[in-house]
């Protein structure tokens, strides 16, 4: 275990728990998780949430992370997280079958050498498919 929080560089003192320490140049990560992305779901007309049936992913370099429906109110699936993923940019995509699919292109997603250090949230407006 470590003492210290974040990541670490060059010629940093590390020390353990039980007082152990060294020099280092090696990258300490800790164990906190940042989801990258918050993406709530809404009709384009309407503005409404939109019920079950959302999917979507993230991609980032040749990396696809499944977005995660998250229960919003009333149990509405209007929002879709990324659980983990790295900084950088990314590509997002939501689908639902009686929608046109959504994409946006060079979400960036900030963050150190260890993760993402914020969380980019953004609004779907998905389109109804013409009956």
């Amino acid at each position: 275990m470590l003492r210290r929080a974040g990541w670490i560089g060059s010629g940093t003192l590390v020390c353990t728990l039980a007082g152990a320490c060294r020099s280092s140049t090696e990258v300490v990560c800790d164990t906190a998780v940042v989801s990258p992305l918050r993406v709530l779901v809404r009709d384009a007309a309407s503005g409404a949430p939109i019920p079950e049936g959302t999917s979507g992913t993230a991609r980032t370099g040749d990396r696809i992370i499944p977005l995660v429906t998250r229960a919003g109110a009333a149990g509405s699936t209007s929002e879709l997280i990324a659980l983990d993923g790295p900084a950088g940019r990314y590509e997002v995509r939501v689908r639902h079958a009686a929608y046109r699919d959504w994409v946006r292109g060079n979400v960036l997603v900030r963050g150190n050498r260890c993760r993402p250090t914020e969380t980019v949230v953004l609004e779907a407006r998905l389109e109804r498919e013409p009956r």
